[in-house]
């Protein structure tokens, strides 16, 4: 353990310096290299190793933070945000020790959450039922028919994610 601190220190000034760069950064050129400058401050970021613990929280709301900032910067809508940074996600799992191994985990656990998320939905099918002499514009209907379509798109984007990292394990093997 001897230089642990020392080395945790230094590893806290280069995420910091990395950040610092990130806030100041201006995005130019395609979409694609907006993106691929992105993906090299989140890599730059990734690459440098261990920091004091007690700093973990607030650098990691940093980064968000300036990752989020990035993409507004490069005009990304939210969804396709959501799908880069699954992306991002899905590599660093890939590339990490046993990679296989965590993406099936990961997996597993979209699986899960789409099976409950689709339970909920056949609820909310059911209940709808109940409501057949109700008005169009029933409070109750509507918002059961607003859970509907926001499950029926969870569900929708789960299944893009598993198929991702479907595509991704195959690469592995």
């Amino acid at each position: 353990f001897d230089g642990k601190d020392d080395r945790e220190a230094g590893n806290l000034k280069a995420k910091e310096a990395v950040l610092e760069k990130m806030s100041k950064a201006k995005l130019e050129g395609s979409d694609e290299e907006k993106l691929a400058a992105i993906k090299a401050f989140g890599d730059e970021f990734s690459a440098i190793e261990f920091v004091p613990k007690k700093e973990v929280g607030k650098l990691q709301k940093a980064y968000d933070k300036a990752m989020d900032k990035l993409y507004a910067d490069a005009g990304l809508k939210k969804e396709e945000v959501k799908k880069v940074r699954f992306q991002n996600k899905i590599n660093r799992l890939a590339e990490s020790d046993k990679g296989g191994d965590q993406l099936r985990k990961e997996e597993n656990f979209l699986k899960k959450k789409m099976r409950e998320k689709e339970e909920e939905l056949r609820q909310y099918e059911t209940n709808i039922s109940f409501f057949a002499n109700a008005a169009p514009d029933n409070p109750l209907l509507v918002n059961a028919q607003n859970n509907i379509k926001n499950l029926q798109e969870e569900i929708e984007g789960l299944k893009e994610k598993v198929k991702l990292l479907q595509i991704s394990q195959r690469k592995l093997a």
